[in-house]
Formats: C-alpha cells, structure tokens, sequence
C-alpha cells in the first residue's frame, strides 16, 4: 500500500489529448506509430492513437502553408489585427475534436455526453 505521506514526484503537469493538424495524416500516424503510440483508427482526414496512460493524439488534416515545403515564411510585418478566439469558438473546436473521436470510436456515447 503506498505512503499516504509521501510526496508525489509526478510532474504537476498532465495532458488529457491533443490535436495536431499535418498536411499528410497517413504520414503522421505512421510515424506516431514507429515512436510508440497505439493507434486506435486511421482515415484519410483523420487518425487517433493512444499513450501510455490512456492521453489520445487526434491527427487531423489542414491545409499545407501558404509557403513552400523547405522555404522560410516571410518574416514581413502585417497590419492585420492579432486574431484571439472567442471562448464559443474555443468551445465549438473542442466539440469537434470530441466528435471525431467519438466517432472513431475512441469514446463512447455516454463518454461523448
């Protein structure tokens, strides 16, 4: 039985899922894969694998930048205003990624609820 007293080494910090947005999800996952992740189901837009500990990776397809693949972005100033988001459109992406993984099967209806 462990010590009630003793001081928990653990890091303070933990990571429930993430999401990354990549130009080649098929890519991504393969080398998510040959690094250790466990993958639970791969799409052409979207795959989900697992850590130790039960924390998912949701892979997600974006756009490619609007820059070339080895070519530095322009580092120009632009006087578009600095965009943050709203807390709804906080909300709605992290809907999202609960319904991808909801319906990759990586959490059940009554999880998704």
């Amino acid at each position: 039985m462990p010590d009630p007293h003793a001081i928990d080494q653990r890091p303070p910090v933990a990571v429930g899922h993430v999401r990354l947005n990549v130009v080649d999800v098929g890519a991504a996952a393969r080398w998510l894969e040959t690094v250790g992740l466990r993958p639970i189901v791969t799409r052409d837009e979207l795959a989900v694998l697992e850590l130790r500990g039960g924390t998912h990776v949701v892979v997600r397809r974006a756009e490619p930048p609007p820059w070339q693949v080895g070519a530095a972005p322009s580092m120009t100033r632009t006087e578009e205003p600095i965009v943050v988001p709203s807390d709804q459109g906080v909300k709605i992406e992290q809907l999202k990624t609960l319904a991808a993984l909801r319906d990759s099967g990586a959490l059940t209806d009554k999880e998704f609820q």
